[in-house]
């Protein structure tokens, strides 16, 4: 019960809830990420750190890189419904070019963009739509 609790606890926070938005489309870098929430990067560090740890966040080494991916279940179940929550609440506020031209300004090295994230089917839940 605890563990749910924390999965819950750890969307509690506006600055989380547009990091796992962003990670909907993609697995991205912590630069990246920073740059698109036009937050500090140790801000949004700790903020995946926390995502992670509660078990809605991926860590995936790219080389030097590390790059961050939205788990797919919670303890055995899809977290898509819960995605799909977050994505119809939550507004789309990514712009790739705005993203990409600022890192290359600051003449920042990032890793390539990663696939975008694949979509599972419909849940069994529905589309929560009525």
């Amino acid at each position: 019960m605890d563990d749910l609790a924390d999965l819950f606890s750890s969307l509690g926070h506006p600055l989380r809830l547009r990091i796992v938005r962003l990670l909907m489309r993609r697995p991205m870098c912590v630069c990246r990420l920073a740059t698109a929430l036009e937050a500090p990067q140790s801000t949004v560090s700790r903020n995946l750190a926390l995502l992670k740890r509660t078990g809605l966040v991926d860590r995936q080494q790219c080389g030097t890189f590390v790059r961050y991916a939205l788990a797919d279940s919670f303890a055995g179940v899809s977290l898509e419904p819960l995605y799909q929550l977050v994505a119809r609440l939550t507004p789309d506020i990514y712009d790739e070019e705005a993203v990409d031209a600022a890192l290359e300004a600051r003449g920042t090295t990032v890793p390539p963009l990663a696939p975008p994230r694949r979509r599972h089917a419909r849940s069994a839940m529905g589309s929560g739509r009525r």
